[in-house]
């Protein structure tokens, strides 16, 4: 899911940076061995810095930048899946009283309970993280209410999804695109828990493609085109989880907006998507209007009974859900 991108404070700048350098001259930030990837470097590092940070806020609790501090804490703590070891610390800071962190701490008790599978609980916290806790920190609550509504679906509680959704277009003040994002699932959210829509588009070998094909299996029928960059970057997270559940009776099904099959042909050349393709024009766009497909990616889970699960969900929870079906 997308994570939260502060905007780029100098105050906030210089704390990160005096941080890293007392970081590293106390040995936290280990030198880079050569087996590591640059993805791995980056996470110690950052993960170096959130522990010095916590020891400064241990340290001075009454300092100048505290409350700056907790916001790099709850921040890279909720981007590296470390929210449980800062936990009591946001509990803390929301008995305090304080706001600059306010929507981040909450964000970190949300993410926890979701963890622990108490979803209902978790949608209650988000209702007050909206209306009474996001005023500081929209975007914080935005990205995280995105990322409790689809592990409600991911949960089997489609309703929560929607309750989630509801409430962020009635209470934050949403960028256009994601009022848009939240509406165009809302609408989708209406197939979950029905029969599939039937597939009418043929492959590039002009082959009919329907979802009787793909009796007993889990299916992933995914609109995605060359043009949209956040279709291409689900791609490597897809193919890791096809590559580790084909074998057992996962598919995807690539249903491409391109205006011709020759745009496609060329983007395999470099990207080499592994599953069924097909063009959406090549029925004329039926099945991209029986899917209530407005945007891309338009993806849509369906389980063994050829029933819809989950709509529009990022590629790393799309992978638990999977991983779910296979249990």
């Amino acid at each position: 899911m997308t994570k939260y991108k502060p905007a780029c404070k100098s105050s906030l700048i210089k704390l990160s940076l005096m941080f890293c350098v007392a970081a590293l001259s106390q040995g936290l930030m280990a030198a880079p061995t050569q087996a590591q990837s640059l993805e791995e470097i980056l996470i110690e590092q950052d993960v170096a810095k959130m522990n010095a940070v916590i020891g400064y806020i241990e340290q001075n609790p009454e300092g100048e930048n505290v409350e700056e501090a907790y916001s790099i804490v709850f921040r890279l703590a909720g981007a590296y899946d470390r929210t449980a070891e800062v936990l009591p610390l946001a509990e803390k800071y929301l008995e305090s009283g304080q706001k600059l962190a306010e929507a981040k701490a909450a964000c970190i008790v949300i993410e926890n309970l979701v963890d622990q599978g108490k979803i209902e609980e978790a949608v209650d916290k988000f209702m007050t993280l909206a209306r009474y806790q996001s005023k500081q920190d929209p975007n914080s609550a935005g990205n995280c209410g995105l990322e409790l509504a689809d592990e409600a679906q991911v949960a089997g509680q489609p309703e929560l999804a929607r309750k989630v959704l509801i409430v962020m277009r009635e209470v934050l003040p949403l960028h256009p695109s994601f009022d848009r994002k939240c509406e165009t699932v809302i609408n989708k959210l209406d197939l979950v828990n029905k029969p599939a829509p039937e597939l009418s588009i043929t492959d590039f070998e002009d082959n009919p493609v329907k979802l009787e094909d793909f009796k007993g299996k889990v299916v992933l029928v995914d609109f995605w085109g060359t043009f949209c960059g956040p279709c291409i970057r689900q791609f490597p997270k897809m193919k890791e989880t096809y590559a580790e559940f084909k074998d057992q009776g996962f598919e995807i099904v690539g249903i491409s907006a391109d205006q011709s099959q020759d745009q496609v042909d060329q983007f395999q050349e470099q990207y080499e998507l592994p599953w069924k393709l097909a063009m959406s024009n090549s029925d004329e766009q039926a099945t991209l209007e029986r899917y209530l497909v407005e945007a891309f990616p338009s993806t849509y889970l369906i389980d063994r009974e050829g029933k819809i699960i989950a709509v529009d969900l990022d590629a790393e929870i799309l992978d638990s859900a999977v991983r779910n079906q296979f249990k």
